[in-house]
This record gives structure tokens, C-alpha cells and sequence, in this order.
């Protein structure tokens, strides 16, 4: 039955599957590369896993790479051909010397129009007209920029506008902007956009002339770092955030996005990133693991009810897991791990943790990924069916099996209180011991 010891670890191992991904997701050392950024991060977009990265977790400010969640959400929530008129607000509230494409108050122009001048002259007036578009209102706008970003797991980032120009509060990091962008790039007109170089508004009901915007992005096709397979890139500079670069390309049916921030000089944005996609590139293979092996090295589980009621249950997995690995690493050297909680509602909740490593409690075990399974309750006991090789105590708060060692973190647990203990009652005999002889 359940040992009342296993109660107390629910923060510690909640806590353990809240920091895991965090503390050992890189598959790179970070000395093999030639980084120049303060933060970056190199992501698989199949799998959103990340196979590099350098502090990707630290706010930042982003400059106008915010301009990508903006064309996100207006490609979500927009049609091309939406009319924008050109709000005073819009207009005047950004600095005259910031990058705009000199919109007249009134001035209408479509939404795929802005979107161009959004990607191409990181247009700051556009951004301002595609907010009033779809939020009504800027403020209302960026706030439903965090909103999103946040449904996508970007829980490190806070807008404030649409542009990306500084203010305090408005930050996000690598990973955020990864997350963001493997979304975006979904789209194939949010790719089309941001992979162009040039595009032509003509004649508006202000604007007798044609505006030619031209991209001053050097990673695209006429760039001097022109990159091959680029399918969507955006990059930005402002005093606060310094140079900062988003890019994804894809190469023999892998797409890959690179986000770089806080680069001090200005080319160290596009070494960084084409120095992360060659390697990322050059340095991987596909690992699938089936499904019915995934559900096979699964065990069952027991959880107690508060009424001292068991109810048991069996999980499976539904779909088989993907991931990249490096070429020199053998897909024997694959864990999986078996993660249960309770949720709120007190229905268990099961993930498969990946691993490249030999032990639960290896420091070189890195995190490839992981997957939800599927839960059901059974009406025969599991417990009754178990053999005394297999069987485990029951938990009911929380769970980590593996192939190797079930409950590392209790083991050790264990061993460091009791060699604690060990250490104090020693220390008491030497002082007593010590005490008698000095008198």
C-alpha cells in the first residue's frame, strides 16, 4: 500500500518534471560552438525540441522580432484584403526617425500591405495600423499578443506594442520567440511574407506614388549571407535590445529556427545564425520510437482515494515519438521515463519522458522530449497481477518509473538523510567523548 513518505515528495517531484526540460535539453556542449549573442537557441520545428542553446531562457528585449507574433495573430484573426485606415494615434505615436514607411493619417491600405511593409521595412507605423485592425485598439492589441504567445507556451513573454520598439515591459526570450515563430511559419503566407526582399505598395487614396519596399535583411536571398533552404526570417536593432535575428530554413524535409538576441555588432546576428543551421543541419538523425514499444516498457499504477479506495489504471501510447539525436549516439542509448501526477481534479495525468543517457541519475542524460499517454482505469486489480519481480509500492501523489531505477529521487533521498543522521550522531559522541576527557 501507499508509504506516507511518498506524500511529501509531490512539490519535490513537481518540481523535478517543471525544471528537467530546462536543466538538460541541450544536445551540444556549449564550448563546440562559436556563439557571439548573449542568448540563443537552435529548435527543431517538427518537434519544437531544442538541440541548442545558450541562456534562451533570459528576457530580453526584443526589438523587431516582435513584428512576428504581430503577423501571426493578424494572419489569424485578418483577411489580406481587410482595409487599414491610419489612425492619428497610430500615426504620431512613434519617434519620426524610427523605421516607418511614412503613413498619412487617413491613409488606407490593405492588410497584406502592412504585413510587407511590416516584414520587409520593419515598418513601425504599419504594425501600429495591423493593431488598431484587429485589437481595436494598440493596448488592447498587445495584449492579446501575450495572450497567445502564452496558449503556445511562450510564458516568459510580455508585449506591450506591436512593433518592438523599447519599453521596459516589453520582453521575451529565445525560446519564447522559437515557440512563437515554429507557429507562425505554419502559415505558408506568413513564410511567403517574411522570406521576401521586395514588394510594392502602389498609389493610395494619399500616396500618389508607388512606395518600393526593400528588405535590409542579409540573411535573405540577395543578402550577403544569403542562406539556402531560408523559408522565413526577421531581424531587428534598437538601443535597448541591441541586434537581434529570427530565422528558419528547412533542408532535405527538416526545418530548423534559429533566434538570436542581444548580438553586440551588427553581423554577429547572421554568423551566430547561419554558424547554429549549418551545425544543426550537418550534426543530427531521425529517431522514431514506436508507439507499442512506448506503451510496452510502461507499467501500471494504483492511486489511493481519499475515501482509502484504490482505483487502478493502465496507460498507452497513441502515437510513436519523434525526436533527432546526434549522429554519433546509438538509439540503445535512449531512456524512457514515466512521469504521473494527480491533476486537479484528481485524475492522473501521464507523461513518457526521452532521455539520451544510461541512468536516471546520470549528469550526461539529456532531455529529448516527451508525450502525453493515454489513461485509462481498469476494473481487475493490477496490483493481484503482478509478480514479485515487478511489483511497486503505490503512490498516490507521484510516480517516476523507468526501465532502470525506479524512484531515483527517493533513493537518494533515503541515503542523504541517513547519512546525515549518520554524520550528527558522530559528531555528538566525538563532543561527549571530548567533553569527558577535558574534564
Amino acid at each position: 500500500m501507499v508509504k506516507p513518505g511518498f506524500f511529501c515528495l509531490k512539490r519535490l517531484l513537481l518540481l523535478i518534471i517543471i525544471i528537467l526540460p530546462v536543466a538538460i535539453n541541450v544536445l551540444a556542449d556549449e564550448g563546440e560552438l562559436v556563439i557571439y549573442s548573449e542568448s540563443v537557441v537552435l529548435m527543431d520545428a517538427a518537434t519544437g525540441q531544442v538541440l541548442y542553446d545558450l541562456d534562451m531562457h533570459h528576457p530580453l528585449k526584443p526589438a523587431s522580432i516582435t513584428k512576428i507574433a504581430t503577423a501571426l495573430l493578424a494572419l489569424e484573426l485578418g483577411d489580406l484584403g481587410d482595409i487599414i485606415t491610419m489612425s492619428f494615434e497610430a500615426v504620431n505615436s512613434i519617434d519620426e526617425d524610427s523605421s516607418q514607411i511614412a503613413l498619412f493619417i487617413g491613409e488606407r491600405i490593405t492588410l497584406e500591405q502592412a504585413l510587407y511593409a511590416l516584414a520587409l521595412e520593419s515598418a513601425n507605423d504599419a504594425a501600429n495600423g495591423i493593431a488598431e485592425l484587429i485589437g481595436g485598439t494598440m493596448d488592447n492589441f498587445a495584449a492579446m499578443l501575450t495572450a497567445r504567445a502564452s496558449a503556445l507556451g511562450a510564458l516568459s513573454t510580455n508585449f506591450v506594442n506591436a512593433h518592438g520598439l523599447d519599453d521596459k515591459n516589453h520582453y521575451t526570450t529565445a525560446y519564447d520567440m522559437a515557440l512563437i515563430t515554429r507557429e507562425a511559419i505554419i502559415d505558408p503566407r506568413f513564410c511567403k511574407i517574411f522570406s521576401s526582399w521586395e514588394y510594392r505598395i502602389p498609389a493610395t487614396n494619399i500616396q500618389p506614388l508607388t512606395r518600393i519596399l526593400r528588405s535590409a535583411n542579409e540573411i535573405l536571398a540577395v543578402g550577403y549571407f544569403d542562406y539556402d533552404g531560408l523559408i522565413a526570417s526577421k531581424h531587428g536593432w534598437t538601443e535597448g535590445a541591441l541586434n537581434t535575428l529570427v530565422t528558419a530554413a528547412e533542408r532535405n524535409g527538416r526545418t530548423l529556427i534559429a533566434v538570436v538576441m542581444k548580438s553586440s555588432w551588427k553581423n554577429a546576428k547572421w554568423l551566430d545564425t547561419t554558424t547554429l543551421l549549418d551545425w544543426g543541419f550537418a550534426n543530427f538523425k531521425d529517431l522514431v520510437v514506436p508507439a507499442d514499444e512506448i506503451t510496452e516498457l510502461a507499467d501500471g499504477f494504483s492511486v489511493l482515494k481519499d475515501d482509502s479506495s484504490t482505483v487502478d489504471y493502465t496507460f498507452v501510447a497513441e502515437k510513436d515519438f519523434s525526436c533527432l539525436i546526434p549522429l554519433a549516439a546509438s538509439p540503445e542509448e535512449l531512456v524512457i521515463e514515466y512521469v504521473t501526477v494527480l491533476s486537479p481534479d484528481d485524475l492522473p495525468i501521464v507523461k513518457a519522458m526521452f532521455y539520451l543517457g544510461s541512468a536516471n541519475d546520470s549528469p550526461q542524460k539529456l532531455f529529448l522530449g516527451e508525450m502525453n499517454l493515454k489513461v485509462t482505469a481498469t476494473d481487475e486489480p493490477f496490483y493481484e497481477e503482478k509478480t514479485a519481480e515487478t511489483a511497486t509500492d503505490d503512490i498516490t501523489v507521484a510516480e517516476v518509473q523507468s526501465r532502470e531505477q525506479p524512484l531515483p529521487m527517493i533513493t537518494i533521498t533515503l541515503w542523504s538523510i541517513a547519512a546525515f543522521c549518520g554524520l550528527l550522531l558522530a559528531f555528538i559522541v566525538f563532543t561527549s567523548i571530548r567533553r569527558s576527557l577535558d574534564a
